[in-house]
């Protein structure tokens, strides 16, 4: 849970610039109109400020959650496909080289073959309609293969 915050805190700094220029055209005017000149006084504004903006974007992000939550037993399955599709559970592929866990998984294919793929779907998938789409690309993203299997 930690690293999720200082993920957060390292995205506000990283957009901070952005933040600075488009708000500051707001907050400097009000800042000079008080007449503070204690940096105190002006502190104290600013946090207003930077307080305020925080509790709206808390609000949205609520609201934007409720309504989302309120949505997905409405909306139809034309509106949101990949909501409604049948949930892979695992993909093998073979033959396939990896270094690492999080590395992209490489096909050693260098004079063509076949590569298999299997797939697993959550039990009780309704696979109504469905079909699969396979790609192979390479490292330009060209596409070398394509399969579309229907069930």
């Amino acid at each position: 849970m930690p690293a999720l915050f200082f993920e957060g805190a390292l995205l506000g700094l990283s957009t901070g610039f952005y933040c600075l220029t488009a708000c500051l055209p707001l907050l400097a005017p009000y800042l000079m109109a008080e007449g503070r000149a204690l940096w105190k006084e002006n502190l104290k504004i600013l946090l207003q400020f930077l307080g305020g903006r925080l509790a709206a974007y808390l609000l949205f992000a609520v609201l934007a959650s409720l309504a989302g939550q309120a949505g997905k037993y409405i909306m139809p399955g034309w509106l949101l496909p990949a909501a409604t599709a049948p949930a892979i559970t695992a993909i093998d592929l073979d033959p396939i080289r990896q270094d690492h866990p999080a590395a992209t998984p490489q096909v050693p294919l260098p004079e063509g073959g076949t590569l298999n793929v299997r797939v697993a779907l959550a039990a009780g998938a309704d696979l109504a309609g469905s079909r699969l789409v396979c790609e192979v690309r390479d490292a330009f993203e060209r596409v070398l293969a394509r399969a579309v299997v229907a069930p």
